[in-house]
């Protein structure tokens, strides 16, 4: 098996791109309130087993 610092080597940064999509080109102080509104509606959620249940 080889060294991981063999597999780190033959990996080719330049060519690694990630798809830009609606999300990457959302302005990160909105991603950050939803984010913090999404755990507050869990968290106040009346039965623990909702957010399951529509995570499922």
């Amino acid at each position: 098996m080889r060294d991981f610092s063999e597999l780190i080597e033959d990996l080719d940064f330049e060519r690694l791109v990630v798809d830009e999509t609606a999300l990457h080109r959302l302005d990160p102080r909105i991603k950050l309130l939803g984010a913090v509104g999404l755990i507050f509606a869990v968290v106040s959620m009346v039965h623990p087993g909702t957010p399951l249940l529509i995570f499922f």
